[in-house]
């Protein structure tokens, strides 16, 4: 990562010197495959750097209601000892991007066959001119501020490519302190029923589903590895639900009498949806989320291919739907990368 200071008129408030080059990694290929999933939820993100990770956030402002963070660790990121980075607040900085501009640019490295690529936090005057270069002359209206970029110079063979990207002005203190709250806010849930294998299936659903209950759905959750999404609407109720899912941690399984263990059926089963009124399975949760924001979450899990898709419904005293996508390791032993995750925490609405 490159974040290099051009001067006093140039640089942006809150950022220090600095400047790297580094090898192209391999976890930034799958850039272009996740942006067009995460822009199913919006088309503007928002960059957060650290010294530990590398965020690409959405908050209700991109979305209309869910929190997506696509998160990579420095160590999956940036080439050890690459990665220079300083601010005046805490060596983080975050501003604003457009998706398509950024899309662009990486898919361009990866059909150069970048071996290298440049990242660098700068501003230009309009026109393309430095920022910092000459004054207006004397009496004349004074120039405009210069815009800042993020600047991608990709490199590999004996070719060059360079690609701007548009961005906001780094975040002052106070916005870039909200941003951090905003996505340590979520606790972790009780329990997760891992989709991962049946996400095409309820997203199947969902599109059947939706239009009765004016794009709302009920979800349900068992520690059995129950899940069931239901919607009603017009005197009519629909639902689908599926059985023998596993649930995460282990230890919070809870089996349901009769069932040798909850997977006589094999893993994702249809299962019989229970009348309504019908007693649930101690510790079981529902919530109500819109239709779309949940069938994003899945197209995601479709598209990503992760290890595992987990969901999960928080407490009744600050609900919402959790929605997290843990991805395989390239190591040999197959295990969860820890260095790469995708979190969706969608709103939940409340039932009529």
């Amino acid at each position: 990562m490159c974040l290099q200071r051009a001067g006093p008129s140039s640089s942006p408030p809150n950022l220090s010197s600095l400047c790297s080059l580094f090898p192209f990694p391999f976890s930034l290929f799958h850039f272009p495959d996740w942006l067009p999933a995460l822009e199913k939820f919006g088309k503007t993100f928002q960059l957060l750097l650290t010294p530990e990770d590398l965020y690409l956030l959405q908050t209700g402002l991109d979305t209309g209601g869910p929190f997506v963070a696509a998160r990579w660790a420095a160590t999956a990121a940036w080439a050890p000892g690459s990665l220079k980075l300083a601010s005046r607040h805490g060596d983080s900085i975050a501003f604003r991007l457009e998706s398509g501009a950024l899309r662009r640019g990486l898919r361009g490295a990866v059909a150069l066959g970048a071996e290298s690529l440049e990242l660098r936090l700068t501003q230009r005057a309009p026109g393309g001119a430095v920022a910092g270069g000459p004054a207006a002359p004397a009496g004349g209206a004074p120039p405009p501020p210069p815009a800042p970029f993020l600047a991608l110079a990709s490199r590999g063979g004996a070719a060059a490519l360079a690609h701007d990207v548009p961005t906001s002005r780094p975040y002052p203190p106070a916005d870039l302190d909200a941003l951090v709250a905003a996505r340590d806010a979520a606790p972790l849930c009780a329990f997760y029923v891992d989709v991962g294998g049946v996400a095409g299936r309820l997203a199947g659903a969902l599109d059947r589903l939706a239009p009765l209950a004016g794009g709302d759905v009920q979800v349900e959750a068992g520690p059995s590895g129950r899940l069931a999404l239901r919607a009603r609407g017009a005197g009519v109720a629909s639902g689908v639900a599926l059985a023998g899912l596993p649930v995460l941690p282990p230890a919070a399984r809870v089996e349901e009498a009769g069932t040798g263990g909850g997977r006589a059926g094999g893993l994702g089963a249809e299962a019989a949806l229970p009348p309504p009124g019908t007693p649930r399975l101690p510790g079981t949760l529902t919530a109500t989320t819109r239709a779309r924001d949940l069938e994003r979450s899945l197209a995601a899990a479709v598209a990503l291919r992760p290890a595992r898709a987990l969901l999960g419904i928080g407490p009744s005293d600050s609900p919402f739907i959790h929605v997290m996508l843990a991805f395989r390791s390239a190591g040999a032993d197959g295990g969860v990368d820890e260095g790469l995750d995708l979190v969706m925490r969608l709103p939940v609405v409340e039932e009529e």
